[in-house]
């Protein structure tokens, strides 16, 4: 197997990638975290379609959460091209999967997939990696554990720690069917007591055939006793409805009787009623022309009522007119009084610009000033400074001495001492009454006529406070004066509402004299009158009402007499005989007790026969439960001989690897050390513990006898040989061609990387692909072909250099 090309999109560090791999020794280079390893990864995820982080982490990090995620890989195996293709979608991220051979689909969905690639490549996943990929912690862990961890650790890269569990878990399950074998067996039946049981089934079913022979007879006695029941049954229905119907018509003939009664006494009440109503009614008539005139009189003081309340209502809203008055004369003075106060503001916020711009002005002036004084200063601080450097040199030369040697010419200073001091002294007093005094004084002026622009701009700035200060409370005047002319507005439309609400009144003549005399009037004369209304609308409803349910009683009372006549008539024809009902009745109550006595003595005997039947069956199922025990006894006692036999094979069979497998081992290991040792040494021993030895002159030592590097050398070479002896256990010592290393030069020098890629050349004849991952600039030169993988924000991306 090689690879061809691999394609990943939105997976882990990687945004997009287009990837062909090349042939021969390849370097994968970048930094820790670039995303060199997930290469690897992304490989294994192809052909194996799983994970050892969580799914949800397999999308990017910078990617959309609902993109999908991409990962096809191409691969040849003989020549056989195969193309297998895993995404996933959404935010469930849902897997699908398919797998191509020669262009042509031959498997779809992630379980057809797997085990086809399974098939293609006659390795799982576990096998897979350790027989391709090595990383550093293997190489130094070989030579770091010693007798069992080191076992251990060799049967897991070989993959018989899958073997060591299944044998553990063959043990374990014989313990368990022991276990169960022995509690099953505690609960067995002993053979005397199954004896005694199938001895106590013959006797039951002996009493069982009696009971079912006496139940038969006493079932053919309780149908006798129930017929002879039944023709009692059916007489004494007979006389019952009789009876029934009697005592119904009885009943219902007191009722009718008690209901004429009742409508005889609502007649004469009726009769009483209509004569006090038409009395009622002749008196009434004789009080009308009382109250013919109480009826306009009332409407008419309804009208003055009326004429009160404009009136009322005019004088009201008159005297809201008066009030306003005084309110509006105070607004109108108060707004000519703002207005006075505000007729200054536009002249003041003129003032107060110009001022502002005086201030810009005299802060324009200050600024050339700032810069003349800096200037100024910038020329002292020059003066100062060729001061600074006379006063050194006349340091230097008293600290030389007269008898001292010029640094610069190396002369003796001698005469010329003196001269040097006393010239650099009267260039210092001139420097210093000189320029720097011209100088002093300039810059005083300045900072005269800079203070004095200060002073004016402070001026300048007291006056525009006073104005804004002025200017605020202008505002507040503004603010008081919308508030007054609103509430002018507001009184105007006050008076301008109450004027139309007069118009609508307009002019009220009222009489208040002839108002009250007829108030008075209608007030003693409306409680008789209320009365004679009311007692006149009792009578005009009450009289007809009495008529209608008068002549309604009387229809009543005549079907109620029909009714009462056809009962007593239905009564007589009944033929209800009292002694015969007690006859029927009392020979119903034998037939019943016999009956009732029968079937007690039927459901006893069907009872009994229920429990022989119960018992039966009870000991019956405990001995075909105990049958069925024997038999998972026996089955389970097969099973565990079988396990026995099995874990006994799998001793052999792994046995037999190991002896295969240690002299491979050997053989590869000891071939490739001496080739890169160039004969230094001849083999590297392996023995059944997987103890590691090294051959010097004819004789092995253990691999701690060598220094830090020789045994990095037998690492790499020990893992060689267990990836071609993982690779021969499978039956794929042809099939996979291709090798990964990651990580494995970080803790070597620069001479055992150089012996360690020396092996790796060597391998170049048996592995047509070696891909190293290393984060070692210095490695570069020694690939023949280099992958670099750098980390972008927006994803890592690689490219061959």
């Amino acid at each position: 197997m090689i690879l061809r090309a691999l394609h990943l999109e939105h997976y882990k560090q990687y945004g997009l990638l287009d990837l062909e791999f090349r042939e021969g020794l390849v370097g994968i280079i970048g930094r820790n975290g670039a995303g060199k390893s997930t290469l690897f990864e992304a490989i294994l995820y192809c052909l194996f379609g799983r994970d050892e982080n969580n799914k949800l982490l397999i999308r990017s990090s910078f990617a959309d959460p609902k993109s999908t995620v991409v990962l096809a890989l191409q691969f040849a195996v003989g020549p056989a091209e195969y193309a297998v293709k895993r995404e996933f979608r959404g935010k469930a991220m849902a897997v699908s999967a398919e797998l191509f051979k020669n262009d042509q689909l031959i498997a779809k969905g992630v379980a057809p997939v797997n085990e086809e690639i399974g098939k293609i490549l006659n390795m799982e996943r576990e096998a897979f990696k350790r027989s391709v990929f090595s990383g550093q912690t293997e190489l130094s862990e070989l030579s770091k554990t010693k007798g069992e961890e080191r076992k251990r650790m060799v049967r897991k890269m070989l993959g018989l720690d899958t073997l060591d569990e299944v044998q553990t878990r063959i043990n374990a399950e014989i313990r368990e069917l022991g276990s169960q074998v022995a509690g099953q067996r505690q609960n067995l039946i002993d053979p005397e007591v199954v004896q005694v049981m199938e001895t106590e089934i013959v006797e039951l079913e002996k009493l069982l055939a009696i009971n079912s022979a006496a139940l038969t007879a006493e079932q053919e006695k309780l149908k006798q006793v129930e017929a002879d029941f039944k023709v009692a049954r059916q007489k004494f229905d007979i006389e019952d409805q009789k009876q029934k119907q009697d005592h119904t018509l009885r009943q219902e003939i007191g009722r009718l009787q008690e209901r004429a009664e009742g409508l005889g006494r609502q007649r004469a009440d009726l009769a009483l009623k209509i004569q006090s109503l038409l009395a009622q009614q002749a008196r009434l008539a004789e009080q009308k022309e009382t109250f013919y005139g109480f009826e306009s009189d009332k409407k008419r003081l309804q009208g003055l009522e009326t004429e009160r309340q404009r009136q009322l209502n005019r004088t009201a809203y008159l005297q809201q007119v008066e009030d306003l008055q005084e309110p509006l004369r105070q607004s109108r003075l108060q707004l000519e009084h703002l207005d006075n106060a505000l007729s200054e503001k536009e002249k003041l916020t003129q003032s107060k610009q110009e001022k502002r711009a005086a201030i810009e002005v005299l802060e324009q002036q200050i600024e050339l000033k700032r810069e003349a004084f800096n200037a100024v200063k910038s020329q002292i601080d020059a003066l100062n400074a060729r001061v600074e450097d006379r006063r050194i040199k006349i340091e230097q030369l008293k600290a030389i001495g007269r008898a001292g040697t010029c640094p610069t010419c190396f002369q003796p200073v001698l005469d010329a001492y003196d001269e040097v001091l006393a010239q650099l002294d009267r260039e210092i007093e001139a420097l210093q009454r000189g320029e720097l005094a011209v100088l002093d004084a300039e810059k005083q002026l300045v900072t005269l006529a800079g203070q004095q622009l200060r002073d004016q701009q402070a001026g300048l700035r007291r006056e525009v406070e006073t104005l804004q200060t002025e200017e605020s409370r202008l505002r507040e005047l503004e603010k008081q004066r919308v508030h007054e002319a609103a509430n002018r507005k507001n009184y105007e439309a006050q008076a301008t509402r109450i004027q139309v609400i007069l118009r609508e009144i307009g002019e009220v003549h009222f009489d208040e004299a002839t108002y009250r005399a007829l108030k008075s009037k209608v007030e003693a004369t409306e409680p008789r009158f209320l009365q004679y209304s009311n007692d006149t609308a009792y009578v005009d409803r009450e009289l007809p009402a009495a008529h209608d349910a008068q002549k309604h009683t009387e229809t009543v009372i005549a079907e109620t007499a029909k009714l009462q006549e056809t009962r007593v008539t239905e009564l007589a024809q009944t033929g209800f005989d009292a002694d015969l009902y007690e006859t029927s009745k009392q020979a119903l109550t034998q037939f019943g007790n016999a009956y009732a006595a029968q079937t007690e003595q039927t459901r006893n005997l069907e009872k009994t026969g229920m429990e022989l039947r119960n018992t039966i069956e009870q000991q019956r199922a405990k001995l075909l439960a105990n049958e069925r025990i024997r038999g998972q006894v026996s089955a389970k006692l097969a099973d565990i001989e079988l396990l026995k036999k099995l874990g006994e094979l799998l001793i052999q069979f792994k046995t037999e690897i190991l002896e295969r497998v240690s002299p491979s081992i050997s053989r590869e290991a000891s071939e490739l050390f001496s080739r890169i040792t160039r004969g230094k040494y001849e083999r590297i021993h392996v023995d059944e513990s997987f103890d590691f030895a090294i051959a010097d002159g004819g004789l092995l030592y253990p691999i701690e006898r060598f220094s830090g590097g020789e045994v990095d050398l037998a690492n790499f070479c020990l893992r060689i040989a267990i990836t071609k002896a993982i690779m021969e256990l499978g039956g794929n010592g042809q099939g996979v061609e291709f090798l990964a290393f990651d990580e494995i030069f970080g803790s070597q020098d620069e001479e055992r990387r150089h012996e360690m890629m020396l092996a790796l050349n060597y391998l170049q004849e048996q592995f047509r692909q070696i891909y190293i991952v290393s984060h070692i600039e210095s490695q570069k030169d020694y690939f023949p072909n280099l992958l670099e993988v750098t980390y972008l924000p927006e994803g890592s991306v690689v490219k061959w250099v």
